[in-house]
């Protein structure tokens, strides 16, 4: 009888409630394991020790954009965004292209949007989804890797935290035009649903109107005052606790009738309390505290709510029931971070992702991907450095040499051996060998295709050596390569490369020791400044191209304006209109243009504006000024120039104005009699500082 009464109750409940236990069912659905991988991501070319970003405000770490999903990753501080298609086989494989970040954007949430191929997130970073690179229409910073160990490019390893870094100081807070940093919330579609879990709380001394929980210096936790019995926590670290609603059960069924659980952890114990009784507690193994960010001052990484508390530990994705504290499931595989957001998990074994969503229809998570993408494999570092291979020109000395055909010694290049990442070519009688020196390796994917980079140091005699960086692919075949390190140097100097970072077809490394004005012109001394140069694949002329390179000097960072930037100063100064050249152009070196030229036979009309800056006249090109007696298409200034001046040579295509025209020096080089000379801070904003002529006789 007793039985069948609770029978009617129960029946009753659902009857009058049904809506609200099958909306309390279904809300448990963390209850059970995520869906198998929708995709395994093969990011080793990023580095080791990988951290998910959120993409954007909200938090979301997917986004979709139609056919293509878009995520966000760290690593030392620097951060990449990654784009795929392919979310539904689970095998691993490599993302259809990943684009670094600008270190303006880096920790500040994005707002993108699909335009055509563009993935537009703002005039710094505007991804063209089929090439795989940033068409900004502003310019931007990017970092070069932060170290080079040894031959193998490993990066060092990634901050612990969220990997997040405070953005350096943008365009407005240099005086530079301000770009659009695209902060916001992405308008693409987030996967699978829009749950989000509460935020969590950081306990303070008192207890709040929202929050009952305080914890006081001596780590006893209280609720409205009344200390909980049976534990006792750290109270000089940040201790964090989330809400978790969890509904009761009758007959194991639940029911519209909610307990209050609160998880609390000081990053070495964690614990569920109800009320102001303590359910369970638990020591954290070793390294979770570090893994969920639990004991610092940044939010735990836990997902907490929908009936389970799903946090990392160093073997495995956990997820414990809140009311007990006993496990729930396991998906195993080491972890060296993870984030979660709403129903999705993005978890990483070093620099395997692995992504994964709750309430799918597939199976369960067997494991977290582990092992790298080997359909397709790029020579490793040692079979490269063991290798005959073809190199860049500028190494072509240290090909060995084959005797051709015929009966005539004729001997015709062949691949540089590499033993031991040493290539040595024939020398002269005498003379000392040329050679080609691995000197930096790592690994890639340029193209979509998994490729090995490797940095040569290439000596061809004499005291100068040269680096240049190639490509090798999985067949150890030439890709492409950078045979010109830095393209508008005008220093005298070894051009080394340093601290190598590959970001899918971008490339961007440091020139250490680049002499400019104020330095000393010697073989031997070091230049003041250094160089960050972009590249990027482009996948028209199959070959790498210069996107951008900032100079670092001792008095700031400089990047060369372009000759059509200029052209708009050259214009103004030509036309006379003080006001375009408002900004461009200096009080000084307006009052120069304005006097007359000093020449009596071109009457006293003359000024330097109306002869030396003709309507029509263009701007040549721009170069980072060199130390005295470094020729840089301009005869020698008669004054000094500041460490930092731009020179932008000028001529007229008009034939006769041959005080205009180029004259050649001994080496063939075009020299111009006329230039300009400028300064420009890091964004390449401009200003005309003074006009010099050196009139040919």
């Amino acid at each position: 009888m007793r039985r069948l009464v609770v029978t009617l109750v129960v029946a009753l409940v659902l009857a009058l409630t049904g809506w609200e236990v099958v909306s309390s069912w279904t809300s448990l659905d963390h209850r059970r394991p995520p869906a198998a991988p929708r995709a395994r991501l093969d990011l080793s070319a990023l580095g080791q020790d990988l951290t998910p970003v959120p993409v954007n405000a909200r938090g979301d770490l997917v986004v979709r954009f139609q056919d293509v999903r878009v995520m966000r990753v760290a690593q030392d501080g620097r951060e990449a965004l990654i784009g795929t298609d392919d979310l539904t086989s689970g095998r691993m494989s490599y993302p259809n292209w990943q684009v670094p970040v600008p270190d303006e954007l880096v920790g500040s949430p994005l707002s993108c949007q699909r335009v055509g191929t563009l993935l537009d997130c703002g005039q710094m970073l505007r991804v063209d989804m089929t090439a795989g690179v940033n068409q900004a229409t502003a310019p931007y910073t990017l970092s070069a890797a932060p170290a080079m160990e040894g031959t193998t490019g490993a990066s060092s390893p990634a901050p612990a935290g969220t990997g997040s870094t405070a953005a350096p100081a943008g365009p407005g807070s240099t005086g530079s035009p301000a770009a659009s940093s695209g902060a916001g919330t992405s308008t693409g579609l987030t996967e699978p649903s829009d749950w989000m879990s509460p935020p969590a709380v950081r306990l303070g001394p008192s207890a709040s109107a929202t929050t009952p929980l305080a914890v006081g210096a001596d780590g006893t936790l209280s609720v409205r005052g009344t200390p909980v019995t049976g534990l006792t926590l750290d109270g000089s670290v940040p201790v964090w606790a989330s809400r978790v609603d969890m509904p009761r059960r009758l007959l194991g069924l639940p029911l519209p009738l909610n307990r209050r659980v609160w998880l609390v952890s000081d990053g070495t114990t964690l614990a569920g309390v109800e009320g102001t009784t303590l359910r369970w507690s638990a020591t954290l193994p070793q390294g979770s505290g570090r893994l969920n960010s639990l004991g610092t001052q940044d939010p735990p990484r836990w997902l907490a709510g929908r009936g389970a508390l799903v946090l990392a530990h160093p073997d495995a994705l956990v997820a414990l029931d809140p009311v007990d504290g006993s496990t729930l499931w396991q998906v195993q595989g080491p972890v060296t971070s993870w984030a979660s957001f709403g129903n999705t998990i993005m978890a990483f074994s070093g620099s395997m992702a692995s992504l994964m969503f709750f309430g799918g229809s597939s199976d369960p998570t067997p494991a977290l991907a582990t092992e790298p993408f080997k359909d397709l494999k790029a020579p490793s570092p040692e079979e490269l450095r063991n290798s005959a291979l073809d190199v860049p020109d500028r190494c072509a000395p240290a090909r060995t040499r084959d005797q051709g055909p015929g009966s005539k010694a004729v001997f015709v290049d062949s691949k540089a051996v590499f033993v031991n990442g040493v290539a040595t070519g024939p020398a002269d009688s005498g003379q000392v060998p040329p050679t080609a020196t691995m000197s930096a390796i790592r690994s890639g994917v340029v193209d979509s295709w998994p490729v090995t980079i490797a940095v040569l140091r290439c000596y061809g005699g004499g005291n100068t050596v040269s680096d240049v960086v190639a490509v090798y692919d999985v067949d150890k075949h030439l890709k492409g390569s950078v045979d010109l390190v830095l393209k508008d140097s005008t220093g005298h100097a070894d051009q080394v490369v340093a601290h190598l970072r590959a970001v899918g077809d971008t490339l961007v490394y440091t020139v250490p020791g680049i002499k400019v004005a104020g330095d000393t012109d010697c073989h031997a001394c070091r230049g003041s400044a250094s160089a960050t140069v972009t590249v990027q694949w482009d996948k028209t002329s199959r070959s790498f191209v210069l996107a951008s390179t900032l100079y670092h000097l001792p008095s700031g960072d400089v990047r060369v304006p372009s000759a059509q930037d200029v052209q708009t100063a050259y214009d103004a100064i030509a036309s006379g209109d003080a006001a375009s050249a408002s900004g461009l152009v200096s009080s000084q070196a307006l009052t120069t243009l304005d006097q007359p030229l000093g020449t009596d036979s071109l009457g006293p009309s003359s000024t330097v504006r109306s002869f030396l800056f003709p309507s029509g006249g263009r701007v040549v090109s721009c170069t980072l000024a060199g130390p005295p007696g470094v020729g840089y298409g301009v005869p020698e200034p008669a004054t000094s120039l500041p460490s930092g001046a731009i020179i932008c040579p000028v001529t007229s295509d008009d034939p006769s104005r041959t005080w205009l025209q180029p004259a050649a020096d001994p080496n063939g080089r075009d020299i111009y009699p006329v230039w300009l000379v400028l300064t420009a801070d890091r964004y390449g904003s401009y200003q005309v500082v003074g006009v010099q002529w050196s009139l040919f006789g």
